[in-house]
């Protein structure tokens, strides 16, 4: 009996490792940073805005649908951060703009950070529950 539940330990949870994740989200919100507060908080009244992010099966693209525009980051790195909560991507766009795109499945929010011009501003997507497909 202790031989079937390892076993199906190990089975269940190598599809958990190799499913794809798709976020998807219902409301988009864009954040400036104040220089004075430290902060995001420069931020506009936001819009229902229906988006997706899919994290693929080998997680090294992250594809990003929003109304008609899809487009592909190439992840160069990945972390959790165990004090937030969070997974955090440093992503490349095909354009080669960087990027760090913060997954906070507890708050439901997809973050996108950043700096253009020596600015940084902060993409804020409230998501629904997130899911796997194999």
């Amino acid at each position: 009996m202790k031989r079937i539940s390892i076993l199906l330990i190990v089975v269940f949870g190598s599809f958990q490792t190799n499913a794809q994740t798709v976020f998807a989200c219902t409301y988009q919100q864009l954040c400036n940073w104040n220089a004075q507060t430290e902060q995001f908080d420069d931020c506009n009244e936001g819009q229902a805005q229906i988006s997706s992010f899919e994290i693929n099966k080998a997680g090294s693209v992250i594809f990003q649908k929003i109304q008609n525009v899809n487009s592909a980051f190439k992840v160069k790195s990945k972390e959790f951060d165990r004090k937030q909560g969070v997974t955090i991507y440093f992503v490349m766009s095909d354009n080669g703009n960087n990027f760090y795109f913060i997954f906070d499945k507890k708050n439901k929010e997809v973050r996108i950070l950043t700096k253009s011009k020596g600015k940084s501003s902060l993409e804020l997507f409230t998501q629904t529950n997130p899911w796997q497909t194999n």
